[in-house]
């Protein structure tokens, strides 16, 4: 008998420093999940999936100050495949910067 898998609940997203802190509640009857990562400007189109056995997971290599679309689904294994339950509707994050960030400067005046 195939097992139905919920959609995750709570989805919580926090941004970081070029990165997402990513949580969810658990769901019965799930081997792990997948986050899905999109960019806001074209929703279609994943850019990075990653997989959790838990129920949270942290994201690196984003850019500050753009906007990505994040989801999560549940998964299960029948007989070695993977069996993906129904996701969560995408939630907007943008990481940001706490300290600010810049280059070294080296001013001088004319004629120094």
């Amino acid at each position: 008998m195939e097992k139905k898998l919920v959609i995750p609940q709570d989805l919580m997203l926090e941004p970081q420093d070029s990165s997402v802190d990513v949580s969810w509640s658990p769901v019965k009857g799930a081997n792990g999940y997948v986050i899905s990562l999109f960019n806001a400007q074209q929703p279609e189109v994943c850019i990075k999936k990653r997989y959790a056995g838990g129920t949270s997971k942290h994201i690196l290599g984003l850019v500050n100050g753009r906007e990505y679309l994040v989801s999560v689904c549940a998964y299960y294994y029948d007989k070695n495949t993977e069996v993906l339950g129904p996701a969560t509707e995408k939630l907007s994050v943008v990481p940001v910067s706490v300290r600010l960030k810049a280059q070294n400067v080296i001013c001088i005046k004319v004629g120094e």
